[in-house]
């Protein structure tokens, strides 16, 4: 069997569609390719998507261990978490989206992840935490050059696919 590179993804806001896309996604994979994503983000919210869509998946909280295609799962607990609120737009459900975010780039220099995949991030929740977030603000916060992590974003003019597209070498 062929090793895979572990794929971070992280939640988005959890108060949005984030959860959902992301249990519908993983009941697409495969088990290796399950066990080989990791979900950043609250496990509560993941399991509660999961519920919603009789998805029936496993979760794991080891990154190096998930086998059979259990998905491993970086909790990541957020300040004022019982304020979020399904389809609203809150400060809490920003500042989640915010921090799952930087837990996925601290996982992603230490080698733990690969790749980083973002579910919706809603800018106005995460305006609303006071974080005003633009993915090129990352490197500013790490003190590093990110565009390793990066697939040649192109943009797309087309407003029904949305902003941008990445496509692979």
């Amino acid at each position: 069997m062929t090793s895979l590179a572990k794929i971070g993804i992280t939640m988005g806001d959890p108060s949005g569609i984030g959860p959902e896309i992301i249990v519908k996604a993983l009941q697409e994979m495969s088990p290796d390719q399950r066990s080989a994503s990791a979900v950043i983000g609250n496990l509560d919210f993941l399991k509660r998507a999961d519920r919603l869509l009789g998805a029936n998946l496993t979760y794991t909280d080891s990154l190096d261990n998930a086998r059979n295609g259990a998905v491993p799962v970086v909790h990541v607990a957020t300040k004022d978490e019982s304020q979020i609120r399904d389809g609203q737009i809150t400060a809490a459900g920003g500042e989640a989206a915010y921090q799952y975010v930087v837990k996925a780039v601290e996982l992603a220099l230490a080698a733990r992840i690969a790749v980083i995949v973002t579910a919706p991030l809603n800018k106005g929740a995460m305006h609303a935490a006071g974080h005003h977030f633009d993915p090129v603000v990352l490197g500013v916060i790490f003190g590093e050059d990110l565009r390793r992590f990066v697939r040649r974003p192109i943009v797309d003019n087309n407003p029904s696919r949305g902003k941008y597209i990445l496509r692979e070498d």
